[in-house]
């Protein structure tokens, strides 16, 4: 009997999508096909010969893949290394993959599912590769060849990457290419010798971790032309703005559309009113929801846990920025952003001089509360170094400094896959205290307390934090007072010399707490390590677990002090100390720092050795400018509180 002979003839082995041509020869009781049509006879295995029309399985040489309709068995691709010069998948047909290395020289036509979880797309050669005929491509992690990519064809042919994309060469987008982000992760970007032209869609999953409900996340823009606008998500408002709420004095008391949408100026903080140079007076409104996203700027926006998706042009290279610092004690903040569509690790930001170390990211904890993570010098939460794509975050131009360049450079991006939150730091030799005032609840706060040769007791940008915020809403709060700052981090000297570090506790409300050590890390085993209780004379050890407590709501300031290398005092000498200790901080201090007295309103004397009055002291803060290197004695005639004071 006659039979076909049917021989496939690839012609030129363009990019997926081309016309292939047949040549048909009759022949005598037999079938021949050439190429590489999928059967699914025997398995899921694409390096199984059996499954394939030529009984071979095909490679990267080899002539282009087809995985048409009807099949017994579709391919899965799980382990290992697998190719196709071209991958045409049929109306129906069906390629899964999980784990491995696919490597297609050409291109890939999507008619049916294509749906890769897991492992690599490497699209090699020199050639371009062409995508986006049919219907979406949805990648894990994908190679870009030098060739590049274009990504063209119909409106249906998207490509999505939910993990990893690195760009060897250019690709067009041609409006289709979507970087996806969910509870599982967030697609990042590598740009290693390529860039993207034409607009791409970079989501950004925003966590119901911390606050499941509506409250102030901090977002920034990794492309250009996105706009205020983008800042919402499916089915949620569109962004509010109002530019009344920017009047001098604060926004008017009857201002009937509130914003939702902020931006940090750092220069309308100004010394002419307490309204004026707090803190929170830097927010104000953008003036339309048309205003460009500025790289390298953050936003923060009220809205519920959502997903944003920002269309614009990818950001690379070099963002620069110029940043100021005003004359008032809490000027210099900046709402600063990541700009790239990849993580941003802090640790590898090269900080211009006159620029404070720090960064400072915020997490929500009810609708208009939340608290700022902190992080400098390797110290603070695991993973709040890296910055995630669409973050936020602040950070501060020095004291002395009023006016600085700063840029953010491709050097600073993550270009391994990194998730911020699965991030946990190597190991860390230097001396680490981590001291959490908890709730009843669980809402905690944390103090950060650490040793390395450099740092001192006073407040210095380069190892310590300030506390950005000092009341955060239904959270509790713990930081420390160093001269005029507060700080969440502070580095001292390395060594033994005893330190006592005065404590300023904040309770959302009156009730029940513990304040202990979260960690305690490579302070040797003989180390006194105490908290001291002034109103009840406890003196706590810290590795005895934590102390329990109850506190009224607000402010509790001279309750409670951390003794480092200190022995607790003779019982004796506890009961005779009738009024609480009067605790000067930072001691030893350097000349021309401002001390702060553990008693807000103590006013006295400055003794010198001789027990001669050299100087005087009020408000709870002692001047040291004009003081020699020494020892001093501080006197509150009216207490009758003293303490020493070393300036050196």
């Amino acid at each position: 009997m006659n039979q076909l002979i049917l021989l496939f003839n690839p012609g030129a082995t363009g990019a997926g999508g081309q016309v292939y041509d047949y040549d048909f020869i009759i022949g005598q009781d037999l079938l021949v096909a050439t190429g590489f049509t999928w059967n699914g006879s025997t398995s899921t295995d694409w390096n199984d010969g059996n499954n394939w029309s030529g009984g071979t399985a095909p490679t990267v040489s080899s002539s282009p893949v087809i995985v048409p309709t009807g099949m017994p068995r579709y391919p899965l691709l799980t382990t290992g290394n697998y190719g196709a010069l071209d991958l045409i998948i049929d109306n129906g047909g069906t390629v899964t993959m999980t784990g491995g290395t696919l490597s297609v020289v050409g291109g890939i036509t999507n008619n049916g599912i294509f749906n890769q979880t897991g492992g690599l797309t490497d699209l090699t050669g020199t050639g371009t590769h062409t995508f986006g005929n049919g219907q979406p491509i949805a990648f894990y992690n994908l190679t870009v060849g030098t060739g590049g990519l274009n990504l063209a064809g119909g409106p249906n042919g998207t490509v999505s990457v939910s993990h990893l994309l690195i760009m060897n060469g250019d690709i067009t987008t041609n409006d289709k290419l979507i970087l996806l982000s969910d509870a599982t992760g967030t697609a990042m970007v590598v740009n290693s010798g390529g860039v993207a032209t034409g607009n791409t869609t970079v989501q950004r999953f925003v966590s119901p971790g911390t606050n499941a409900a509506t409250g102030y996340r901090h977002f920034a823009a990794p492309v250009s032309g996105a706009t205020i606008a983008n800042l919402h998500g499916p089915g949620l408002p569109a962004p509010v703005v109002n530019a009344a709420y920017n009047a001098a004095g604060g926004p008017p008391a009857n201002l009937t559309s509130f914003p939702t949408v902020f931006t940090f100026d750092e220069t309308r903080l100004t010394a002419a009113s307490a309204t004026t140079s707090a803190f929170t007076y830097g927010w104000q409104s953008p003036t339309t929801t048309g205003e460009a996203l500025i790289a390298g700027r953050g936003y923060t926006v009220n809205l519920a846990p959502t997903t944003v998706s920002f269309t614009g042009v990818l950001r690379t290279g070099n963002q620069p920025l110029t940043l100021t610092r005003g004359a008032t004690g809490n000027s210099g903040w900046h709402l600063l952003g990541n700009p790239y569509p990849a993580p941003l690790n802090w640790s590898n930001v090269v900080l211009p001089t006159g620029m404070e170390n720090a960064m400072y990211t915020f997490r929500s904890s009810n609708q208009y509360g939340g608290g700022y993570v902190s992080f400098v010098n390797n110290i603070g939460v695991p993973g709040a170094n890296l910055v995630a794509s669409g973050q936020g975050f602040f950070a501060r131009v020095a004291s002395g400094t009023s006016s600085l360049a700063f840029t953010f450079t491709n050097a600073a991006r993550e270009t391994a896959y990194s998730s911020p939150v699965q991030y946990r730091p190597a190991a860390d030799p230097r001396p680490r205290l981590e001291l959490a005032l908890t709730a009843a609840n669980g809402a905690a706060d944390v103090l950060y307390v650490y040793q390395e040769a450099g740092a001192t007791t006073g407040f210095d940008g380069r190892f310590d934090a300030a506390k950005v915020q000092l009341n955060e809403g239904l959270l509790p709060t713990l930081y420390l007072p160093v001269g005029s700052e507060n700080l969440s981090i502070q580095g001292l000297p390395d060594g033994s010399r005893p330190v006592a570090l005065p404590l300023i506790l904040n309770a959302p409300a009156a009730g029940t707490f513990s304040l202990g050590a979260q960690m305690l890390a490579n302070f040797p085993a003989t180390a006194a390590l105490f908290l001291e209780d002034t109103r009840t004379h406890t003196w706590h050890d810290l590795r005895a677990g934590a102390y329990a407590l109850t506190l009224p709501a607000g402010l509790t300031a001279a309750r409670f002090v951390l003794h480092l290398y200190e022995a607790r005092p003779l019982a004796a000498a506890v009961a005779r100390t009738v009024a609480p200790a009067l605790l000067a901080y930072p001691n030893p201090a350097t000349a021309g720092a401002v001390v702060r007295l553990s008693n807000p309103a103590a006013t006295g004397d400055i003794l010198g050795s001789t027990g001669r009055v050299v100087g005087h002291f009020a408000g709870g803060q002692v001047r040291t400018a004009g003081l020699a290197p020494g020892l001093y004695l501080l006197r509150n005639p009216a207490t009758g509180q003293r303490s020493k004071l070393t300036v050196e």
